[in-house]
């Protein structure tokens, strides 16, 4: 199973295995050429590291050669909507850019069992369309292009991010430089292994290459790029009044799931003591503690356990109970708790892309969203299905009044 946030699975892989673009029309190039030497100052690279992607991935290349479309040249005009049309989720009527034509099925059976055969099958449409010089009819050409243009223009910030000169925290400053083209890199990576079957894994700015890895290949190149973001946004320090702890819970992220213990863990107590261990062998005093979800229960448990250790708790969408009771309102009633807890038990990949988003609760921040569904996504099954029954099933109303 592949270990990625898939940012689009769409119907329409079935239709690209048989329709892909040839090696020499999906040659990568950026029309606007940046050069390194004219962003290497701090302002030049920081007005080049947001036009990467807002320019270069999002906004559009204005360059006629390169666009051509009756839609105009935004990247969110064109290429997630043309996903909406392969998937089914919207249609359209006017034949400009064969929008009408993309979800067309090849047949439809009526109630009397009559088969209608459509005359010109979508497969036949994308195969004759799916051409780099037809880049206004080409439904794949926007994700492929706009992405490749994002994913060098970052390559571009980081040849050069190393070699620049910045005012203040150096390191803070390419550190977040680094985080914020790592994370864009591993979006391009995700799109494309997510879209294509196969793909370009282009990691320096002044070379070329034409070896195309799979789809598979692709979402790997895609998580290492999230882990390098990851790694870079943990080396940003904060104000020097402050030391930012940060750790896995066992059984999730990068922990040792060898030292998962299911008896330890079958309450948020376990994980409560884990975070007075962790306080105790820094030797913290006075820590400000932050949390999420149910990780903010578990900052209540770990105050309780060890008050000397925090100042204060910052408790972000806590939740002391999930299901409803008698004048309590948790939100989510037995029976949908158990309905939830079955959907994980058969679909854990299914369930962590339609929950996470929803835990997060901030839809205007998809990312985030998308942020905790790759977390999920590469827990341990079995871990995160007794996770999720501890975190649903607790209940610490009466544990609130102590802290």
């Amino acid at each position: 199973m592949k270990n990625n946030k898939l940012l689009y699975i769409f119907l329409a892989s079935v239709i690209l295995a048989g329709a892909g673009c040839s090696k020499s029309e999906l040659d990568v190039q950026n029309p606007n050429q940046p050069t390194p030497g004219v962003a290497a100052t701090e302002p030049g690279i920081l007005s080049l590291a947001l036009g990467a992607v807002y320019q270069n991935g999002f906004a559009g290349i204005s360059d006629s050669r390169y666009t051509g479309s009756f839609l105009g040249s935004n990247y969110f005009f064109l290429a997630p909507a043309y996903h909406d049309l392969m998937a089914d989720v919207v249609s359209a009527e006017a034949a400009n850019n064969i929008t009408n034509q993309v979800g067309v099925p090849d047949y439809v059976i009526l109630d009397d069992g009559t088969k209608i055969t459509n005359s010109a099958p979508s497969k036949t449409v994308v195969r004759v369309n799916n051409s780099k010089t037809k880049a206004g009819l080409n439904m794949f050409y926007f994700e492929w292009t706009w992405m490749y243009f994002m994913n060098n223009a970052c390559n571009d910030v980081l040849s050069i991010v190393d070699k620049t000169s910045f005012s203040g925290d150096s390191t803070s400053k390419r550190n977040a430089l680094k985080t914020w083209c790592y994370f864009w890199k591993g979006w391009v990576y995700s799109h494309i292994g997510s879209i294509y079957y196969a793909g370009l894994i282009k990691d320096d700015f002044d070379k070329m290459t034409n070896e195309y890895k799979s789809s598979a290949d692709m979402i790997a190149a895609s998580n290492a790029c999230f882990d390098k973001a990851i790694t870079a946004a943990g080396a940003v320090p904060n104000a020097a009044d402050f030391t930012t702890v940060m750790f896995d819970h066992v059984g999730a992220g990068r922990s040792d799931l060898k030292a998962y213990d299911r008896r330890k863990y079958s309450t948020l107590s376990g994980y409560a003591d884990d975070v007075v261990e962790i306080g105790r062998a820094l030797s913290l005093k006075d820590a400000i503690f932050v949390g999420h979800s149910v990780s903010a229960m578990i900052g209540v448990l770990a105050a309780i356990k060890a008050p000397d250790l925090f100042e204060s708790l910052v408790l972000v969408g806590p939740s002391a109970r999930y299901i409803d009771d008698v004048d309590y309102v948790g939100g989510f009633s037995a029976l949908q708790i158990e309905e939830l807890l079955s959907f994980l038990e058969e679909n854990h990949m299914g369930w962590s892309a339609q929950m996470a988003p929803a835990i997060m609760g901030n839809p205007d921040w998809p990312e985030l969203g998308e942020e905790l569904t790759n977390s999920f996504c590469r827990t341990d099954p079995a871990i995160a299905k007794e996770f999720a029954r501890v975190t649903f099933l607790s209940d610490n109303r009466a544990d609130l009044a102590k802290v």
